[in-house]
């Protein structure tokens, strides 16, 4: 390794956040200390010679460990804020929870991190990613370049029922939503794009580098889907129903984004709602009888063959 590959990675270590003392130099990179010093004070002169930042290279009297400040990183309540929403999102596989975790960490002050892992150690210990375990940050990487380029894709798609089915379209945007990222694709004849739960896209190839005609104003912001979907069901019909509600009232409002009460009673209150019926239809079983629907129609007679569907599972 070269003297200048040297400094460009101790830089990076230094911008990250992590400290660097003499003796990690010289061990890490196999030089004396006299080269080290002078690699130290080379930083020093690259970073505190920029006028337009007001970087400056620290030395810790009691450590002995070099640190950049001036740099505005994330603070400790942000860092440890992240991971227990990354933790309880268990999106990523074992191996990336602790790549994204040190990452974090690594942008605190060394104290700052020993008060953030006393805060999340248990937490990522028991750490439990989804079934599939599987890596999802390269994906993310490949996919942010498709979506910026307007590439149109092939892939292989694997549907709820089990069964793979080849798709060509193109990517439009990426959002996480209950556990999964989701790939939202342009498909040639429908008004709004279609997502695709990101875990289950196989066998990636490149049709065109520029898809002709997809123009950003054609693009449905994401967050209708996040609004609006339930339970990684994205199928059917988005729909406006009432219901009578006798839980948790803020719970259901914050489910059900959008949503608003039009009655309170003494015991219950009238919530009004828009949904894909499909997924939705999973969250207002799963509330029993604290909840009725009462509009449309054809909601409540859903409503009723599936609870006497699973009358009949105990038969």
């Amino acid at each position: 390794m070269t003297g200048q590959e040297r400094i460009t990675n101790l830089l990076g270590c230094l911008y990250s956040g992590q400290s660097i003392r003499i003796k990690d130099i010289i061990k890490k990179y196999n030089v004396t200390e006299r080269t080290a010093y002078r690699d130290m004070d080379k930083i020093r002169k690259m970073v505190e010679g920029d006028e337009v930042t007001e970087v400056t290279l620290d030395l810790n009297p009691n450590t002995k460990r070099y640190r950049l400040s001036g740099i505005e990183r994330l603070s400790l309540e942000e860092v440890v804020a992240f991971l227990k929403i990354i933790v309880s999102s268990r999106a990523f596989s074992q191996s990336e929870m602790q790549h994204v975790t040190s990452h974090l960490l690594n942008t605190l002050s060394d104290s700052d991190q020993n008060m953030a892992r006393q805060i999340i150690s248990g937490e990522l210990i028991d750490y439990i990613p989804l079934q599939k375990n599987k890596d999802m940050l390269p994906l993310i990487r490949e996919f942010i370049e498709h979506i910026n380029q307007h590439k149109e894709l092939s892939y292989d798609y694997l549907r709820n029922d089990g069964k793979s089915v080849t798709r060509n379209n193109t990517p439009t945007a990426l959002y996480f939503s209950d556990f999964y990222f989701y790939i939202m694709f342009y498909v040639d004849g429908r008004r709004k794009p279609t997502p695709y739960r990101l875990d289950n896209i196989k066998n990636i190839k490149i049709i065109k580098n520029e898809k002709q005609g997809v123009v950003k104003t054609d693009i449905i912001n994401s967050q209708f889907y996040r609004n609006k979907s339930h339970h990684m069901y994205y199928s059917g019909k988005e729909k406006t129903f009432q219901f009578h509600y006798w839980g948790n009232t803020e719970a259901a409002l914050n489910r059900l984004p959008g949503s608003k009460i039009l009655e309170k009673h003494q015991d219950y209150v009238l919530i009004q709602a828009e949904a894909i019926d499909n997924g939705v239809m999973v969250w207002l079983l799963s509330q029993g009888d604290k909840v009725k629907v009462i509009s449309p129609l054809s909601m409540v007679n859903e409503i009723k063959t599936n609870i006497q569907n699973m009358l009949n599972n105990y038969e």
